[in-house]
Protein backbone atom coordinates (compact mmCIF):
# COMPACT_ATOMS: atom_id res chain seq x y z
CA UNK A 1 0.00 0.00 0.00
CA UNK A 2 2.75 2.40 0.93
CA UNK A 3 4.47 1.84 -2.41
CA UNK A 4 1.37 2.85 -4.39
CA UNK A 5 1.15 6.18 -2.59
CA UNK A 6 4.88 6.77 -3.04
CA UNK A 7 4.66 6.09 -6.78
CA UNK A 8 1.58 8.31 -7.13
CA UNK A 9 3.27 11.16 -5.26
CA UNK A 10 6.41 10.79 -7.39
CA UNK A 11 4.44 10.89 -10.62
CA UNK A 12 2.52 13.95 -9.43
CA UNK A 13 5.75 15.79 -8.60
CA UNK A 14 7.31 14.85 -11.95
CA UNK A 15 4.16 15.91 -13.81
CA UNK A 16 4.05 19.25 -12.03
CA UNK A 17 7.73 19.82 -12.78
CA UNK A 18 7.26 19.12 -16.49
CA UNK A 19 4.16 21.35 -16.60
CA UNK A 20 5.92 24.34 -15.04
CA UNK A 21 9.07 23.79 -17.14
CA UNK A 22 7.04 23.83 -20.37
CA UNK A 23 5.06 26.85 -19.19
CA UNK A 24 8.27 28.78 -18.40
CA UNK A 25 9.80 27.73 -21.74
CA UNK A 26 6.79 29.10 -23.66
CA UNK A 27 6.87 32.38 -21.71
CA UNK A 28 10.50 32.95 -22.63
CA UNK A 29 9.79 32.35 -26.30
CA UNK A 30 6.82 34.74 -26.32
CA UNK A 31 8.90 37.69 -25.06
CA UNK A 32 10.47 38.09 -28.50
CA UNK A 33 8.35 39.83 -31.15
CA UNK A 34 6.92 37.37 -33.64
CA UNK A 35 5.63 39.79 -36.25
CA UNK A 36 7.98 41.55 -38.62
CA UNK A 37 6.48 45.02 -38.05
CA UNK A 38 7.01 44.66 -34.30
CA UNK A 39 10.69 43.99 -34.95
CA UNK A 40 10.96 47.09 -37.13
CA UNK A 41 9.17 49.14 -34.50
CA UNK A 42 11.67 48.05 -31.85
CA UNK A 43 14.56 48.78 -34.22
CA UNK A 44 13.20 52.29 -34.85
CA UNK A 45 12.76 52.90 -31.12
CA UNK A 46 16.33 51.83 -30.38
CA UNK A 47 17.77 53.92 -33.22
CA UNK A 48 15.88 57.00 -31.97
CA UNK A 49 17.07 56.37 -28.43
CA UNK A 50 20.64 56.04 -29.71
CA UNK A 51 20.38 59.35 -31.59
CA UNK A 52 19.05 61.08 -28.47
CA UNK A 53 21.83 59.58 -26.35
CA UNK A 54 24.54 60.68 -28.81
CA UNK A 55 22.96 64.09 -29.28
CA UNK A 56 22.22 64.08 -33.02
Amino acid sequence: MKGKYLVAAGLAIIGAGIYFWLKRKNEVKSTFPEKENERHHLTNVFSKAKKVAIGN
